[in-house]
């Protein structure tokens, strides 16, 4: 009985070990995205406009930095209105709080 338990007990240090072996082969070969996941909204509207206006690299590229640039000018311009309209902004927020409550609360149908 004693060298059933004492086999089991290898063979499952065994299992374990080479499904880590495992495990860490895939996280080892899994590829890095690209570009960032914040970016990835843009890089499929310059994989649109590349396609459809069949774009060299060169003016591919350029269509990428103008997507940033009106990324980059849209968010500066949304922090500023938030800023200049914080009381406008805090009601939006507390009303959708506000409901979202009211429906989380109430009993379910």
């Amino acid at each position: 009985m004693l060298y059933s338990l004492r086999s089991i007990a290898l063979l499952m240090l065994a299992a374990g070990v080479s499904l880590g072996v495992f495990a860490g082969t895939l996280v080892a070969n899994k590829k890095p995205d690209p570009r960032p996941v914040l970016n990835r909204q843009i890089e499929e509207r310059v994989k649109l406009y590349r396609e459809y206006y069949a774009l060299d690299e060169s003016r591919t590229n350029e269509v990428r930095q103008e997507l940033t640039r009106h990324r980059h000018e849209l968010r500066k311009l949304l922090l500023r209105l938030r800023s200049e309209h914080q009381d406008e902004f805090t009601k939006l927020v507390d009303g959708t709080e506000r409901r979202i409550r009211a429906i989380t609360e109430s009993p379910t149908k």
